[in-house]
């Protein structure tokens, strides 16, 4: 719907190598202007136009960040962006201890589904300049970047509460001779588990779109899965938990 090909950072060549700079994110912090957005995801409530975000850079120098939008391919590049979620400005400067305003606007609203809520991905594209260095110094520039998840909930989808997350249903069948853990979501929102405890066997976090299933292979440990318990993250990323038996 709406691309950026001006001042273009993230390219169909640096594409190629952005996961393998994810990888060694911990490895190569030390050499980034780190910028950090407040929250972890953005939601678009009814009603809602525009979302903002604050990005503060921590580090000790300055960067260039490029932000857009995604409908879940983390190697699609700005300009084959199509969704009805901007982000402005799309690239900007950030110095030391600076904090920058961002607006998501929605600039589609009859582009999203009437009867569920939408996912979005945000991408947060940062480059530090390269800094005075001694002749013998080499030091590696590579670009780091991380998304966040964009919520858009159409006009007759209310907020999400603590007691929606009670809807999920829970059901033990086999599935090609293995047992298996269906998860139903009947509700209109995606809803994002953090943790899934059955019978003390732990699954890291998963998301289950709206009005769909998903399922988990279980070992033998976890065979009768009387007891599940599991957190459901809000909108304010933090977890409701809840306990089924």
């Amino acid at each position: 719907m709406h691309n950026y090909k001006f001042m273009l950072i993230f390219n169909r060549l640096t594409k190629n190598i952005a996961l393998f700079c994810l990888s060694f994110l911990c490895l190569i912090a030390h050499s980034f202007a780190v910028v950090n957005v407040e929250g972890t995801r953005a939601v678009f409530n009814s009603g809602d136009n525009v979302v903002s975000m604050r990005l503060v850079n921590s580090g000790n120098e300055p960067s260039v960040v490029q932000i857009w939008t995604d409908e879940g391919d983390p190697l699609a590049a700005p300009q084959d962006s199509r969704t009805p979620v901007i982000a402005l400005p799309p690239v900007f400067s950030i110095q030391p201890g600076e904090i920058k305003s961002v607006n998501l606007q929605l600039v589609s609203p009859d582009k999203i589904l009437k009867d569920r809520e939408s996912l979005y991905w945000l991408n947060i594209y940062q480059i530090p300049p390269r800094s005075k260095m001694d002749d013998n110094e080499q030091r590696v520039f590579l670009p780091l970047r991380f998304r966040l998840k964009v919520f858009v909930r159409p006009e007759n989808i209310p907020v999400l509460e603590e007691e929606d997350g009670e809807k999920i249903n829970f059901a033990v069948v086999y599935m090609n001779n293995k047992e298996t853990l269906a998860i139903k979501n009947p509700t209109p929102w995606h809803m994002n588990i953090g943790e899934l405890n059955i019978d003390g066997e732990i699954f890291g976090g998963l998301v289950v779109s709206p009005y769909s299933d998903s399922q988990i292979t279980l070992s033998d440990k976890s065979k009768k899965a009387r007891s599940i318990r599991y957190s459901v993250i809000n909108d304010d990323g933090n977890k409701w938990f809840y306990h089924k038996i």
